[in-house]
């Protein structure tokens, strides 16, 4: 028997060509009960602390930012 867990998750579109990262995050953060920084900073720091792969926002940025903005979370 599979276990399936729904979690709503608003929908947020992306402000631009470059931003597909930050508007993921930004859902994650809302479907969460966080508050969201704008897709701007969100992609300033993925900018900074993401350079392991080609992509705009790269994984390891990604989770970094998802990290800082949830610690409680990070390990999961």
């Amino acid at each position: 028997m599979m276990l399936r867990i729904a979690v709503p998750v608003p929908h947020i579109e992306q402000e631009n060509a470059r931003y597909c990262g930050p508007a993921v995050a930004q859902m994650v953060l809302a479907a969460n009960g966080y508050g969201i920084s704008s897709q701007e900073a969100l992609f300033a720091r993925w900018c900074n602390n993401g350079g392991d792969v080609p992509w705009t926002s790269s994984p390891r940025g990604i989770a970094l930012t998802l990290g800082a903005q949830m610690p409680e979370r990070a390990n999961r």
